[in-house]
């Protein structure tokens, strides 16, 4: 007799949940029209949990009219923000039965022809978009082809679902922690202008100064890799009064500055102090390890996956903002700076803040 483990079938788990097969096969399908009560849908579930059973993928397509598969559309995979962003996706799309399918958006024409064949083969349930920017025209392809799709971590405008985290939270906070430190002249590097988490980032960091009183701070705006941030640190140090403390709009370029300022002999933390947006193990290992603000980039995934399914199932679409609570975690890159803490605080009205020009 073979110690092979059988796998489960439907007929098991209608057994377990005391149900007909077919029943069972259009509740874990989620066939369109399928009425049962919402005690035997948790009933079957349970079910299907407690024997590890998995819809067969043929047969759930077959049912459903639904490949089960989804694709995840993001920038450069070696910066680490979109790598974990993808994880938390992939993750929560297993969770819900679904294949995840992540494709590279390189900027380059392969990669957008490989992209634009990936989306017209007809074996895609929905697509999540983390790389198209505000004037791509990937969302009238989209719309074209009839296929549900969200945006995640970009808040374009053409697009009817966008799934993006509160960025004003980090940013505010990240002025607040080096105010707290004594710095008052700061700087920021933020990404490309056409890429709208990190123009609101830019936005937020200003408004705080300004409430806070503090000297305008010097912005540029650089790529979000390791070189955006090397050189977005020259541009910062070659003002008239250059900042003694910055955050970085990535975590990717807080690395390219800490690399940049070893380079030229710059002191981190004496002469500046550097704060990145995102956190990762990696941070521990840096010379000097490096303070960051965390942010919830594995639940932004898997909420925008939620979100997806959910239109595939017939729900429309809307906007979700993911609450962002700043938590930092100060490392060797930020100390004490030389000016005084601001004791008075006053709110200034909102308006629309002009941004530097793109660097080329």
């Amino acid at each position: 007799m073979s110690d092979v483990p059988t796998r489960p079938r439907l007929a098991d788990v209608a057994a377990a949940a005391g149900v007909s097969k077919s029943a069972a096969s259009k509740v874990l399908n989620d066939a369109p029209g399928t009425s049962v009560s919402e005690e035997t849908r948790a009933r079957i579930h349970a079910a299907a949990e407690r024997l590890g059973y998995r819809p067969h993928g043929p047969a759930r397509s077959l049912a459903t009219g639904r490949t089960g598969a989804i694709a995840l559309v993001v920038p450069p995979l070696s910066n680490p923000t979109h790598a974990t962003i993808a994880r938390g996706a992939s993750r929560r799309a297993l969770e819900r039965g679904f294949m995840t399918l992540t494709a590279e958006d390189l900027g380059d024409p392969a990669s957008r022809a490989g992209l634009e064949m990936l989306i017209e083969s007809g074996r895609l349930d929905g697509v999540l978009i983390g790389s198209a920017s505000a004037d791509s025209d990937l969302p009238y392809l989209l719309d074209r082809l009839r296929i549900p799709h969200v945006f995640v971590n970009r808040s374009n405008p053409r697009g009817r679902a966008n799934v993006v985290m509160d960025v004003a939270q980090s940013a505010r906070a990240a002025v607040d922690f080096l105010v707290g430190l004594g710095h008052q002249q700061l700087g920021h590097i933020g990404g490309p202008s056409e890429y709208t988490p990190s123009v609101e980032r830019i936005q937020a960091f200003r408004r705080r100064c300004r409430e806070l009183r503090l000297p305008e701070p010097t912005i540029a705006l650089h790529s979000f890799d390791e070189g955006g941030g090397a050189r977005g640190l020259a541009e910062l140090r070659s003002v008239l009064e250059p900042p003694t403390a910055v955050f970085t709009s990535s975590f990717a370029q807080a690395v390219g500055v800490l690399g940049a300022a070893a380079q030229s002999g710059l002191d981190i933390p004496g002469e500046l102090s550097v704060l990145a947006n995102d956190d990762y193990p990696m941070a521990d290992y840096l010379v000097p390890t490096l303070s960051t603000v965390q942010t919830p980039l594995a639940e932004l995934g898997a909420a925008a996956v939620d979100q997806l399914i959910a239109i595939i199932g017939g729900a429309d679409p809307h906007d979700t903002v993911i609450p962002t609570v700043p938590h930092i975690i100060a490392r060797g890159s930020t100390g004490p700076g030389p000016d005084g803490i601001p004791h008075s605080e006053v709110t200034l009205p909102d308006e629309d803040l002009a941004l530097p020009a793109d660097p080329a």
